[in-house]
């Protein structure tokens, strides 16, 4: 019961991510028809699990392969802030 908040506000949060990344590839895929919805959704979820292992674990590992990762999330969160920090 001590940890009650925490589970809760992680819960939401990976719902809200997850809702986020449908409602993206729904939309994606009404933009760009060539490409299929399923499609969107798996490049999507890649990118996100990326970009969230890319800034959490990777972030201090000596491995270049980590140290890629943790490259290409720092990048894509600049691209899809519009290249600002804000």
């Amino acid at each position: 019961m001590k940890y009650i908040t925490m589970i809760l506000m992680l819960a939401a949060v990976v719902a809200a991510i997850a809702a986020a990344v449908y409602y993206m590839s729904c939309r994606l895929s009404l933009f760009f028809a060539a490409t299929s919805k399923r499609t969107w959704l798996i490049a999507l979820t890649i990118a996100t699990i990326a970009v969230i292992s890319g800034l959490t674990a990777f972030s201090t590992t000596p491995n270049a392969f980590g140290k890629a990762i943790f490259m290409f999330g720092g990048l894509t969160i600049f691209i899809e802030n519009n290249g600002s920090y804000k």
